[in-house]
């Protein structure tokens, strides 16, 4: 049986999440470039709380699933998906994609592969921190060889990425 954390409306998350159960999802065919995702481990971002209480910028549709970042299994795939197989861990390329869930069925090109060497925590948490870092570093100031970056405050996971 599937669960999933789910929203209605924007408010805080106390009063808004519900867990709801679907006996149907793990049975429903897939269509061509559909697959089915198990979840392995979906992180609680600062971006999916304020997702929920409709601070944040994007705004999914209700009802919805909030997380924004995770790392799901590819349990089985449509016909036509050739870049992602069963067994496969994955990860989402698009946002608010509602990782919140145990599993469920997603468009197969909003997904990328893992290594496996990758740790699951890692993984879970590749898509926001670790590129925010990225393009501060290359799109922020042009650094040589040599180089110092002085930061204060690194608190968060892009200052630790």
């Amino acid at each position: 049986m599937a669960s999933a954390l789910t929203f209605a409306a924007h408010g805080e998350p106390e009063d808004v999440l519900q867990l709801q159960q679907d006996d149907a999802s793990g049975a429903a065919p897939l269509g061509p470039k559909q697959v089915r995702l198990q979840l392995i481990a979906a992180p609680i971002n600062p971006s999916d709380i304020n997702t929920v209480q409709g601070k944040y910028p994007l705004k999914p549709l209700l009802p919805g699933v909030p997380g924004h970042e995770g790392v799901m299994r590819v349990e089985a795939a449509g016909a036509e998906v050739s870049t992602l197989r069963p067994g496969d861990r994955v990860v989402p390329l698009l946002p608010a994609v509602g990782t919140w869930r145990s599993s469920g069925v997603f468009e197969a090109e909003g997904w990328h592969a893992v290594p496996e060497g990758l740790p699951d925590d890692a993984a879970a948490t590749l898509c926001i921190n670790p590129p925010t870092a990225v393009c501060m570093l290359e799109h922020f100031v042009e650094l040589k060889a040599g180089d110092v970056v002085v930061q204060n405050g690194a608190t968060s996971a892009v200052g630790q990425v």
